[in-house]
């Protein structure tokens, strides 16, 4: 269940960074101002912050592609490991 967990987390940070980076494109498409060549996906945050939130969102976690495949797994892993317990 650990393992279940942590890969959920580095698939919940991609899709953070992903979403990230498709904003930084979205203001320089449109012609926002942002340096030329830049790389900091945090210069077209919301807000114009600089300080950067390496944890995943409740958006990122509600995501599709996050707890409808991940939350079966530990359901599951939840349940096998409570049974184990209870015939010991």
């Amino acid at each position: 269940m650990a393992a279940v967990a942590v890969f959920a987390l580095l698939d919940a940070n991609y899709l953070k960074q992903e979403r990230s980076f498709r904003a930084l494109y979205d203001r320089v498409a449109s012609g926002g101002a942002i340096p030329p060549f830049a790389m900091n996906p945090t210069v077209a945050g919301p807000d114009d912050r600089t300080e950067v939130n390496y944890w995943p969102d409740a958006q990122d976690w509600k995501s599709w592609a996050i707890a409808p495949f991940y939350l079966p797994f530990l359901f599951v892993g939840g349940t096998l490991v409570t049974y184990i317990l209870s015939i010991c």
